[in-house]
């Protein structure tokens, strides 16, 4: 069944959007007709409600920040272009401190998305720069230097990139300086790398590069301008919410509304048992002992299950869902 327009409304948090504001200037910005083709489409392959009211209020941001009032090609350069700097006026807007990235991420995959659709994107071109060059390095990494094949297929789709840039920034190898490396490590940031990932990329390219120095491709020294950050040890580890958040957040779920019901279920089991959302999603109605008052978790590091004691506030809110919420009729 298609999904009406009109009812694409609500579900978007209210700090971001009001929905009615949205949806004006959904009516009123140009190329309506070209959005309300792409919505159509994009509800017949089951994006959900609430996706699709994201999407709709998002569309007429793309038009504003890439100057689209009408069709043309468009590149995916300047759409990561216009994701930072409406990354940046939502951050202003909202401060919200990690909104930028989810935002210009957003902004990305739906405008790539509907240029696609509109055949508006303008694609990019499947021939390496300076494939003689890397294909000359990953032959003497394989036969002097002996590397595993899985590791020059690594190195196969990581250099590329390197190579683009080149291309883009300099036209010519040998035209590469550390100013340019500097914008090169700019923007593979603006990519949203983490900092380990940012560490292997850069290396790999030092590597590279020190044997371009020595067959005379690029300038002496080049490769040292590409400096890895600084990591520091346990920066992956991931931070943890405090109990007293969890505490207010389970306090304001605690209501009779039929969502909050199932979110409070949700968020004790999360809370009480250390759960993996996975975890949580993939329990069933027979994993739950009632007899007994215990509760069977198939954990997703390792796939075997776990018995742990089914505790009173948390049996009795999976039964208030269970008889309250959820629709049981088959």
């Amino acid at each position: 069944m298609e999904i009406e327009l009109t009812d694409i409304i609500s579900s978007v948090p209210g700090n971001l959007y009001n929905p009615r504001v949205p949806f004006r200037k959904h009516e009123t910005a140009p190329l309506l007709e070209e959005r309300e083709s792409f919505l159509t489409y994009k509800s017949q392959l089951g994006t959900s409600v609430c996706t699709l009211n994201f999407i709709r209020a998002t569309l007429p941001h793309i038009i504003e920040f890439l100057q689209f009032y009408e069709r043309r090609i468009v590149t995916e350069v300047e759409i990561r272009t216009a994701a930072t700097h409406w990354g940046y006026i939502a951050w202003k807007r909202y401060l919200i401190s990690n909104y930028p990235e989810a935002a210009k991420k957003k902004f990305i995959r739906y405008a790539i998305q509907w240029m696609e659709f509109l055949g508006c994107l303008k694609k990019k071109s499947n021939t390496i720069p300076f494939a003689s060059y890397l294909n000359e390095y990953l032959c003497w990494l394989n036969e002097k230097k002996g590397f595993a094949d899985s590791t020059i297929k690594v190195l196969r789709r990581v250099l590329p990139k390197l190579l683009h840039y080149i291309e883009e920034l300099c036209g010519e190898f040998h035209l590469l300086s550390p100013a340019t490396a500097d914008v090169i490590i700019k923007k593979r940031h603006e990519e949203g790398v983490s900092r380990r990932g940012m560490a292997y990329f850069l290396s790999t390219y030092r590597t590279f590069l020190k044997c371009a120095e020595s067959k005379e491709w690029c300038a002496k020294g080049i490769y040292l301008a590409f400096k890895s950050p600084r990591l520091f040890k346990h920066e992956e580890l991931p931070s943890f919410t405090t109990w007293n958040t969890v505490a207010a957040i389970l306090e304001r779920k605690d209501t009779d509304h039929p969502t909050d019901i199932r979110d409070y279920a949700i968020i004790l089991l999360l809370s009480v048992y250390n759960l993996r959302v996975s975890e949580v999603s993939n329990l069933r109605l027979k994993d739950i002992d009632w007899w007994k008052k215990e509760i069977q978790i198939r954990h997703a590091k390792n796939g075997h299950p776990m018995a742990y004691p089914l505790i009173d506030s948390v049996g009795d809110t999976i039964t208030r869902y269970l008889k309250e919420v959820r629709n049981n009729i088959v």
